[in-house]
């Protein structure tokens, strides 16, 4: 686990597994809140892997620190391709006896979890899901 010092304990639960009972919106917010508290070796939460954003705004105001460290971080390097392969198995281990697994399965080899979650979201907020 990426949180063994006593300063960085995750308080968060896990989300359940995704399932077909699970609704949607509540799963995904959810994955986002356990990624806010899971902090990486550098005291970033987790979540910038799966932030809407790709690249930070020049000059961006936040509300709080947390805000800020998830829009600065970068989505390259050695650091972000091991917590983007952290976040691919989170995804796997909560998506693969659901109905989501097809979506996110062939980033799994990959080890993307971003574009893993970026394909769950196209495909449950997508155009095809609002039709």
């Amino acid at each position: 686990m990426m949180n063994s010092e006593p300063d960085r304990e995750i308080t968060v639960k896990e989300p359940v597994e995704f399932k077909g009972n699970v609704k949607w919106k509540r799963w995904k917010e959810g994955v986002i809140s356990y990624f806010n508290s899971v902090l990486t070796k550098d005291f970033i939460p987790l979540s910038y892997i799966i932030t809407e954003n790709e690249v930070p705004e020049p000059g961006a105001e936040y509300n709080n620190e947390h805000q800020h460290l998830v829009a600065i971080a970068l989505l390259q390097g050695k650091e972000f391709k091991h917590d983007n392969g952290v976040i691919v198995d989170f995804l796997k281990s909560w998506t693969i006896n659901g109905p989501a697994y097809p979506w996110m399965k062939q980033f799994s080899t990959t080890r993307n979890g971003r574009a893993a979650w970026l394909a769950i979201i196209a495909y449950y907020e997508g155009s095809a899901a609002r039709d």
